[in-house]
């Protein structure tokens, strides 16, 4: 028998390695992904914690996730952004999905409390990973056209007009005269950049604007996105929360880290989005997901005092996820063994201890030889 016909796990199929925070699984990925997942104690208590200051009375919504490459942080991140959400996964909620993965866990009752508590809550979530996108308008821009983009809208100077359409509640009269006009939904449009072009300034005009206004909106929204800046993330997102009493935003922020080391992000552009955020108090959070801890990657920037003391008020909440954590996944997930060959390896430890004692005997103090069948 070969070693992968001991697995639960089929290795001929492939295998998601990389969460990618900038795109959307489809309900299927979702499921599988969910059937796979492995709770731990440990991840269970970073949920916990997470659950604890989201629902509390904090006013420090900003958390750092940080992990080493692999850890599975991005992946307990997505978890985290579908649970807020909690949408049907091919029929099921997203939170009803996941009630099965707590059985067994020390802090499973006061879990499964913290899950129900986010009823209360519209939680809308912005997934994105930084170290991808185009910094040409500073990150304060990077953040609100991600906004942009979960809104259905372009990150182009189109979706700063479209948003203040959005805004003065004339959104759906502007995707019915889409509709009219193009004979074709929006959504489908801004697929091809030669499609929106081609048809934003009809539909505008359709709806009454004058060239002249149409001119001053394009000219006035490429300056905005020219200029933008902390203030104006500040604004904007307060404009949608005056509109949207009851919604929380969260920011789902990957590769923080990385994009600081290939200088997409500046350390003072995070002080001040983190300052103008924070004064949006609990009505916006940041989660800021890393590969290295806050303080080591403050401390490779060699940022000021000042700025280290902004920063650290902002992700309050700090979330590492550890070797050990790493190691029960991999012991639960990938070496899962069928009954069938669990039966089969204690027949051959039975068989065999001594010669199994002896070969695995390798002096190395991290690994002990194997003297046990369970081992």
């Amino acid at each position: 028998m070969k070693i992968k016909e001991l697995l639960k796990i089929n290795l001929d199929e492939e295998i998601n390695t990389v969460v990618d925070l900038d795109s959307t699984p489809d309900d299927t990925q979702i499921k599988e992904g969910l059937d796979n997942f492995v709770l731990t104690q440990s991840l269970g208590k970073h949920l916990s914690e997470f659950l604890e200051e989201y629902n509390g009375g904090t006013m420090q919504s900003g958390v750092w996730l940080s992990g080493f490459y692999g850890s599975g942080k991005s992946y307990f991140a997505q978890i985290i952004g579908l649970l807020l959400e909690n949408r049907d996964i091919l029929g099921t909620a997203m939170r009803d999905r996941f009630d099965v993965k707590l059985a067994g866990l020390s802090n499973e009752g006061l879990l499964r409390n913290e899950i129900g508590s986010l009823s209360r809550l519209n939680n809308h979530v912005v997934s994105f990973d930084a170290s991808k996108h185009n910094n040409a308008n500073g990150l304060p821009y990077m953040i609100f056209s991600s906004f942009l983009r979960s809104l259905g809208m372009t990150d182009t100077w189109h979706g700063l007009v479209e948003y203040d359409i959005l805004i003065e509640r004339q959104r759906r009269r502007f995707l019915d005269t889409v509709q009219q006009v193009a004979g074709k939904p929006w959504s489908e449009i801004i697929k091809s950049n030669a499609e929106m072009v081609k048809w934003f300034k009809q539909v505008l005009i359709a709806m009454g604007y004058t060239r002249e206004q149409y001119d001053e909106l394009r000219d006035m929204a490429n300056t905005t996105r020219n200029e933008y800046d902390a203030a104006r993330l500040k604004q904007d997102l307060q404009r949608y929360l005056d509109l949207n009493p009851d919604t929380r935003i969260v920011f789902f922020i990957d590769e923080v880290s990385e994009a600081v080391t290939q200088k997409k992000i500046k350390l003072d552009d995070l002080e001040g989005v983190a300052e103008a955020l924070a004064s949006l108090g609990r009505k916006v959070w940041t989660i800021a997901i890393a590969q290295q801890r806050l303080d080591d990657v403050m401390k490779a920037e060699n940022v000021t005092a000042t700025s280290l003391t902004k920063v650290r008020d902002r992700f309050r909440t700090k979330i590492a996820i550890e070797a050990d954590e790493v190691d029960t996944i991999i012991r639960h997930r990938l070496l899962d063994k069928t009954p069938e060959s669990r039966a089969l390896l204690r027949d051959y430890f039975a068989e065999n201890n001594g010669l199994i004692a002896d070969v695995t005997n390798i002096g190395v103090p991290s690994l002990k030889k194997t003297d046990n069948v369970d081992t």
